[in-house]
């Protein structure tokens, strides 16, 4: 009997040993996969504590512009840049106002000037396209379907002579985090600073690989990097003559040796998987900086480039969810770089607003 009731405590003790064993590798796994780093053979690096900050709150009750007061935009995502003149514009996606989340203010996208186009200097929004109540106007109109159009939601926008041009995609539905259903995606521009938009006839397969771009004027073309609908896609990249841009089949496709106008021959310069997206040139690395979400990491990541077309460096963490919860979307902020820093902006699900942050980039040096 003290024989058997000694055996059973060593076992118990093994249990133990055994259980705790589990509970601090899950501990570990857990801590290394929020700071993007759930892989032992990454190459990924944890971000340093200050490598990303926020510079001020772009939207809502905590916004210097008190946009929930004076617009009723009470919560909003995305915000990606538009340079246009002299000014720049953010455009968002979904907009809910004081009814709250798809309530009858609810509008699939909307538009604000910048104070200045210098996110270094007092960056807030100066003023917002208003309908004639003076509340935020949606820019591009949605069925508000599930299964058919549930909402319309500009992807990128850019600035190309005398208009502004938005990439949107019709979102079918919603799936599950990180994965949605596109019907098609398309083109919008304005030439009234964003007040009125013409939707263009030609459309791109919302189940292609440009379902989702983020869009770089570069000498004579205007580069378009793709991804499909949701966060797990690779990218692909396209280029367009300026006042082309609007036409999809006039496009040319990098397909890894040289530019071709056979869709089908696009390859990935960038694996899966890859969720909203911005690029830009950094004068401070000089190299070309893709910003992106990680889904599976839960990570804000950048890879770093000589060329446009790549070869693209492994993935940096610069931010994760431990830092900021439910982040994503981030989109740089185009002009120079300030002391070593660039600007964007960023989404968090959880308050559902917009963010300015800044990124030192000795980070990624």
């Amino acid at each position: 009997m003290i024989h058997s009731l000694s055996r059973a405590a060593t076992r118990l003790s093994l249990a133990i040993k055994i259980v705790a064993g589990s509970v601090i590798a899950s501990v570990l796994i857990w801590m290394m996969w929020s700071t993007g780093r759930a892989d032992a053979g990454s190459l990924l690096a944890a971000p340093r504590a200050r490598c990303v900050e926020r510079a001020g709150w772009l939207t809502g009750p905590r916004s210097a512009s008190r946009t929930d007061l004076n617009w009723n935009v009470h919560g909003a995502d995305l915000g990606h840049p538009i340079v246009h003149g002299d000014d720049l514009y953010l455009v968002f996606g979904d907009t809910w106002g004081r009814t709250g989340h798809e309530g009858a203010d609810w509008r699939s996208n909307t538009i604000a000037r910048a104070s200045s186009p210098d996110p270094s200097d007092e960056f807030v929004i100066a003023d917002m396209v208003t309908d004639e109540t003076g509340e935020a106007a949606e820019l591009l109109p949605s069925m508000k379907v599930a299964g058919i159009e549930k909402t319309v939601i500009p992807t990128y926008g850019i600035g190309v002579g005398e208009e502004m041009v938005l990439h949107y995609m019709s979102v079918r539905r919603w799936v599950s985090p990180g994965r949605w259903e596109v019907g098609h995606a398309g083109f919008a521009s304005s030439v009234d600073s964003g007040v009125t938009w013409t939707v263009h006839d030609e459309r791109l397969d919302g189940e292609g690989n440009f379902a989702q771009v983020a869009m770089v004027s570069l000498d004579d073309h205007v580069l378009l990097y793709g991804i499909p609908a949701g966060r797990f896609g690779g990218v692909q990249l396209a280029r367009a003559r300026p006042a082309e841009l609007t036409r999809p089949s006039t496009y040319e496709y990098w397909d890894g040796r040289e530019w071709t106008g056979d869709p089908g021959a696009a390859v990935d310069i960038v694996p899966a998987p890859v969720g909203e997206l911005s690029v830009q040139w950094s004068e401070t690395l000089d190299r070309w900086l893709m910003m992106y979400l990680d889904e599976t990491l839960r990570a804000v990541v950048v890879r770093s480039a000589p060329d446009p077309v790549g070869q693209w460096s492994g993935p940096r963490v610069v931010t994760t969810d431990r830092q900021y919860p439910l982040s994503y979307a981030p989109y740089f902020i185009p002009g120079p770089e300030r002391d070593g820093q660039a600007y964007f902006t960023m989404s968090q699900f959880g308050p559902y607003q917009v963010s300015l942050m800044r990124l030192d980039l000795a980070c990624l040096a």
